[in-house]
């Protein structure tokens, strides 16, 4: 029988917080635990991800609770008196650890000596993503400071033609990042433009992602019809509802569809920044009756909104991967993302569905418009994106492969004596 281990992951945010790596964290941490190691997470008490660096923003309660078998540690965010322009200043001051601590988003932790004693005890250290280099930095220094492996999972968003965005590629992240003992890449993409950057490919790692979809709570779309006075095609769109996700282009591209006279319903769900709700209260009262505005919804809502809906329309350029993607096939509704990046990884053109250029709003509605017209059409991209549900997106296969590789890495360092860095 193989020992257990002691897991300690840090991550920006933790369950009921929304988002690709505090999910992929929560679905890590709870594998092991269901295996009999123990786990502890270390996050901020963030829920919107603006309280990261905002303190009017929503945030739970912190302090320590334990969720299916994962002991979730939150630190409260600090905040500094305008804070944005005030980090950005402290980020130049010339201190060892002044960039990692104080460039922007953030977030702004307690004193390293506080995080270690919350740490407690532990055989090795996972930490995930960027853009919030002092959760990495945290980290790094943890693994050190114990001399046990360090691996980060970094979520890159290569948006545009694989143009990795400026807050992904800083010189200090890539540094950062060289002093994993392994990093996790989540598409081939992703692992390709790591060493692009100049990261030793011996230490990038693929090992994809996958959803279990035994696990998604089944979806009544009939009932979601009937609750919102629904009949004919819906079009929707669930995402953190921001510029870079494409939320307000989903918008622009359905109000040139009903021009053309096309009479789907347009729902939205997920949390959304100021800037997309001032645009959504500036929409002529037509285009608002079309539009249903669910906000931050659970999961069984969710799942009954995948159900109902037609066209699940996300054309984003800030995806490392896309995991909705992936729920959109399970339930049946057909895909229209934007090429940028990993996208292309995971959403094969005309195949399992349609790509269109991101801002492109006519591409879009183009898109959209002959996913609803050619409803065969439709229904084969879902059922071959199904398929890859199966083999490549599976998600005990990930996971699979990603204990094969802390278990050999923990083996190999503890046969040469654990790392050498200085915390």
């Amino acid at each position: 029988m193989k020992s257990l281990m002691r897991f300690l992951f840090l991550v920006q945010r933790y369950a009921p917080a929304v988002g690709g790596s505090e999910w992929y964290i929560r679905r890590l941490g709870e594998n092991l635990a269901s295996m009999g190691h123990e786990v502890k997470v270390l996050a901020t008490s963030a829920i919107e991800v603006d309280a990261l660096w905002r303190r009017d923003a929503l945030r739970t309660q912190a302090g320590a609770e334990t969720i299916n078998g994962v002991k979730v540690v939150r630190l409260k965010p600090r905040y500094l008196p305008f804070h944005g322009k005030t980090m950005t200043l402290l980020a130049f001051l010339p201190l060892p650890e002044a960039r990692y601590r104080y460039s922007m988003p953030g977030p702004l932790l307690p004193p390293f000596d506080e995080i270690s004693r919350t740490a407690g005890d532990f055989d090795l250290v996972h930490a995930s993503a960027l853009p919030f280099s002092s959760i990495i930095r945290a980290a790094s220094r943890l693994a050190a400071s114990r001399g046990v492996p360090f691996v980060v999972t970094p979520f890159m968003h290569l948006g545009i033609k694989n143009r990795i965005g400026y807050g992904y590629r800083k010189s200090y992240q890539i540094e950062l990042l060289s002093e994993a003992d392994v990093i996790i890449a989540a598409t081939p993409t992703e692992r390709n433009a790591l060493i692009e950057l100049g990261i030793n490919a011996d230490k990038v790692k693929f090992t994809g992602l996958g959803i279990d979809t035994s696990s998604l709570p089944p979806g009544d779309g009939e009932a979601f019809r009937k609750r919102h006075n629904i009949e004919g095609h819906i079009v929707f769109n669930v995402s953190a509802r921001t510029f870079d996700k494409g939320a307000q282009h989903t918008v622009d591209a359905m109000r040139l569809l009903w021009k053309r006279g096309v009479s789907a319903r347009l729902v939205m769900a997920g949390p959304a920044r100021r800037d997309f709700r001032k645009y959504m209260d500036s929409l002529p009262a037509d285009d608002k009756r079309r539009i249903i505005d669910l906000g931050v919804v659970d999961s069984r809502t969710k799942a009954d909104l995948f159900a109902a809906g037609d066209v699940f329309c996300m054309p984003s350029r800030a995806e490392s991967f896309g995991l909705v993607y992936l729920e959109a096939w399970h339930y049946g509704a057909a895909v229209v993302a934007a090429r940028s990046g990993a996208i292309e990884d995971i959403i094969r053109h005309e195949n399992d569905g349609l790509l269109a250029p991101f801002g492109d709003c006519e591409a879009i509605a183009n898109a959209v418009g002959k996913l609803l017209d050619d409803e065969k059409a439709a229904a084969a991209m879902v059922e071959a994106g199904r398929k890859r549900l199966e083999g490549e997106f599976n998600c005990s296969r990930s996971f699979d492969k990603y204990y094969e590789i802390v278990r050999e890495l923990s083996g190999r360092l503890n046969n040469n004596g654990g790392r050498s860095d200085v915390a």
